[in-house]
């Protein structure tokens, strides 16, 4: 896992991460006196395993599902490089089947 201090992340695992403040005893105690906190990356789409798979020409799409079957798609646009998401938290065969016409959003919107 990388460590995260003050919004400095050092392993870029800005991808699927939330950050988890986790305090330390021998930092808290600084002569300084500043309020100084270590941070420890948890990726939030651990859980979910990959489900489908759409391979296509120019769009690519995959469905990613948890154990309590809440889920997402990740719909990846080759010629403009660009990941946008969609989720929720039933019904996934129909939102699979209708994966073409949903409102993909930004990571950080979706989750």
């Amino acid at each position: 896992m990388a460590t995260v201090i003050g919004g400095y992340n050092d392993n870029n695992a800005a991808k699927g991460s939330a950050l988890r403040e986790v305090t330390n005893s021998s930092l808290s105690n600084n002569k300084v006196g500043l309020d100084v906190s270590i941070k420890e990356a948890t990726n939030v789409l651990d859980a979910y395993q990959i489900s489908d798979d759409d391979q296509g020409e120019d769009t690519q799409y995959r469905g990613f599902l948890d154990k309590d079957g809440n889920w997402y798609i990740q719909r990846y646009v080759i010629s403009t490089g660009t990941y946008r998401y969609f989720a929720g938290t039933s019904d996934y065969t129909t939102n699979w089947t209708n994966r073409a016409s949903l409102a993909y959003d930004y990571f950080n919107v979706i989750f």
